[in-house]
């Protein structure tokens, strides 16, 4: 197994725990049950991906010349501004034919809302690069700063919420930046989040999906869940393809595909939104149910469409240069 197959692996439950998180929503079984099922998804999935995306970028792309840098941040934005133009158009298509009454704004701002993740990774990468700047390799600076987000998160989250959620993932990639792992780190992670679930969502009750919502304690217990939940699925991954029972075979099997789904990751995640925005229409419309058998197929259906369009966009130079890379970098 390669060094950070973990990283391979964790990028691609994420992506997976993204579909379900957003064909489960609605789905018709207990509430108090699904609350958790969908609490674990928010306080795993872009989470992870944040995590991961902080470590790599500081590991892998700081070692790039600043112009290299540059051209993938101006790719990442690019490729954002990309995505809301296709959806958005696709949703004034469909609307137009439903007669649903959404105003131009009203869908850019949804599209842009379902696309938050580039925008907010491109600031993440903006402030590291600073704080890289004055830190000239003194970890004092890096770690005062992530004090200081800390603190001004903390207020954020009484008085502006959604602004101080924003500022929670940019921390998260922050941290990871100075990620690393070992069997008892991986432990200590898992212990924590386990504690964490027990005391604010099993025992207390004191945070479930709907805490989102909220502003002041109760999104701060969130977000700290949050927090804690972006390292569980790598903490997890590495000691299940680390443990002297698991078997090669098994991990295997799997390796190719999982590796498929870090690859295209991003584009996993524009391209879901394809067949949700029309299943979201259809339900509008009283058309489809939200019944368990009918979640679980619209899971295979978004999935299987965004990888089967990922992996066909990725192999095609010039739909890369759409999707991906509007502008190439020549060393």
């Amino acid at each position: 197994m390669g060094k950070e197959k973990y990283i391979t692996y964790s990028k691609a439950i994420a992506a997976i725990s993204v579909v379900l998180y957003h064909t489960w929503g609605s789905m018709s079984i207990n509430p108090e049950v699904l609350g958790k099922i969908l609490l674990f998804f928010y306080t795993t999935h872009v989470p992870t991906f944040m995590l991961i995306s902080g470590y790599l970028y500081s590991k892998y792309t700081v070692r790039h010349e600043l112009k290299y840098r540059i051209y993938k941040l101006l790719n990442l934005f690019l490729s954002f501004i990309a995505y809301i133009f296709i959806l958005s158009l696709f949703r004034i298509v469909l609307y137009s034919i439903g007669d649903s009454g959404k105003s131009l704004k009203e869908i850019f701002v949804l599209t842009a809302h379902n696309m938050w993740y580039f925008p907010v990774l491109c600031i993440s990468i903006v402030l590291l690069e600073i704080i890289r700047k004055l830190d000239k390799g003194r970890v004092v600076v890096f770690l005062s700063a992530i004090l200081i987000l800390s603190f001004t998160d903390i207020i954020l989250l009484y008085k502006l919420p959604s602004v101080g959620k924003i500022l929670v993932y940019i921390m998260i990639f922050l941290i990871g930046t100075l990620w690393s792992i070992d069997r008892n780190k991986a432990i200590s992670c898992i212990s924590i989040n386990m504690v964490m679930w027990l005391f604010f969502v099993f025992f207390f009750n004191i945070v479930d999906i709907s805490s989102e919502g909220s502003s002041g304690l109760e999104l701060c217990f969130m977000m700290l869940m949050t927090v804690c939940g972006a390292s569980l699925i790598p903490a997890i991954v590495f000691l299940v393809i680390n443990s002297s029972k698991s078997k090669e075979a098994n991990i295997n099997a799997l390796d190719r595909v999982l590796s498929v789904i870090c690859k295209n990751t991003q584009l996993i995640y524009f391209f879901q939104f394809f067949i949700i925005i029309i299943v979201e229409f259809l339900r509008d419309k009283e058309i489809v149910e939200c019944s368990v058998i009918n979640c679980l197929l619209y899971s295979l259906l978004c999935f299987s469409f965004a990888l089967i369009m990922s992996n066909n966009v990725s192999k095609k130079s010039w739909l890369s240069r759409i999707f991906l890379s509007p502008i190439t970098y020549h060393y």
